[in-house]
């Protein structure tokens, strides 16, 4: 199921990939791994994942 048809941000379409982020906390490193939908367009935006 998709969250968006399209990006909220500027209205682009939008694919699935896997992002990776780098979190750090003190002295411990994570890398967190997800699929998400990615806009196409110019803003280049992860609409669910952007705030990580």
């Amino acid at each position: 199921m998709k969250l968006f048809e399209k990006c909220p941000i500027c209205g682009g379409g939008l694919v699935e990939k896997e992002v990776e982020k780098v979190l750090k906390g003190g002295s411990n490193t994570a890398i967190l791994r997800v699929k998400a939908e990615v806009c196409l367009s110019k803003c280049n935006e992860d609409p669910v994942c952007g705030a990580l």
